[in-house]
């Protein structure tokens, strides 16, 4: 067998950030889609979209993706 080689050699501990708090420009029901899709997202619970979902869904919604 070959040598026994340590992880701990090149795998270093996490050390913890802080990450900054995103503020969405947008909420569910500023999109312009049906208003079925709209009080279905409401009705789970949804208000605010995350971060990737505030700043992608209007490009999809103006086409530029």
């Amino acid at each position: 067998m070959g040598q026994y080689i340590d992880p701990s050699r090149f795998v270093k501990a996490a050390s913890g950030t802080e990450a900054a708090e995103y503020i969405a420009k947008y909420k569910f029901s500023d999109f312009a889609v049906d208003d079925l899709i709209k009080r279905n997202v409401e009705a789970k619970g949804y208000i605010v979209p995350t971060p990737i979902q505030d700043q992608t869904i209007p490009l999809a919604l103006e086409e530029k993706m």
